[in-house]
């Protein structure tokens, strides 16, 4: 059964980083609201957020292990990111999306990413589109706070297409460990990507020797008409010395 990654969950709980949303019934979104010199980055993809999987307490109790994603969306390189939002595919979704950049650091930093990480724990899958305003790194630099975490994001990207059967192995650079991975698969279009599409799509992921290793199925309309790609994250932290 698929675990949610706690480490990576309990490091966004700690720096409490929640973007704020926009609601998906209303015609603007907040990236760039109150930010100067902001520019949103355009064309942004609809992410698929799997579905949660039904389990088993240890008393034969039904629960719902919920459906995870991770995605990183990259400012231009002379920009940084500053404002985070977010719209659903469909009205109402109790979808729960944290925005954070990476190092964990408390408001705005250096890096010219910014990564979002949903929750979603119906049985079966939807997607939301991420939003990132994205500001000189002039303007960036007094706002700029320590690191709070010695985890380091490496994101690896691989374009899907039309039936086929991928296998993907990623992990980190010498001297880390692999803490912890997540993936997300984008679809790069106007509308958020169908039922039938979703169902097309079949992915899984495990760690297994310190690497990250993921398997991709798509069907005939995953990368069809539109530009379909996954991102495999390792989240790396340093090798203990030994005593």
């Amino acid at each position: 059964m698929k675990t949610v990654s706690s480490l990576l969950a309990l490091a966004l709980i700690a720096i409490g980083a929640t973007a704020t949303a926009a609601q998906a019934a209303e015609p603007e979104t907040s990236e760039c609201a109150g930010l100067a010199n902001c520019t949103s980055i355009p064309n942004t993809p609809w992410v698929v957020v799997p579905p949660g999987t039904l389990g088993f307490t240890n008393h034969n109790q039904g629960v719902i292990e919920p459906g995870t994603v991770l995605w990183r969306v990259d400012c231009a390189a002379s920009k940084v990111p500053a404002g985070r939002d977010y719209v659903v595919s469909k009205p109402g979704q109790p979808l729960i999306v944290t925005a954070f950049v990476l190092p964990f650091n408390i408001g705005i930093t250096g890096s010219p990413s910014a990564s979002f990480y949903a929750v979603w724990e119906r049985e079966v899958a939807t997607s939301f589109q991420p939003l990132v305003g994205c500001i000189p790194k002039a303007a960036s630099a007094s706002a700029a706070a320590g690191s709070t975490s010695r985890l380091r994001q490496r994101t690896f990207t691989h374009a899907l297409h039309p039936g086929q059967t991928k296998t993907f192995a990623h992990g980190c650079a010498k001297g880390e460990r692999l803490a912890s991975s997540e993936h997300g698969v984008g679809f790069y279009r106007d509308s958020p990507p169908t039922e039938a599409e979703l169902k097309s799509l079949q992915v899984t992921r495990r760690n297994k020797g310190g690497r990250v290793v993921v398997q991709v199925r798509t069907g005939r309309m995953v990368g069809d008409d539109e530009r379909a790609e996954i991102q495999i994250h390792a989240l790396c932290g340093p090798v203990s010395k030994s005593r």
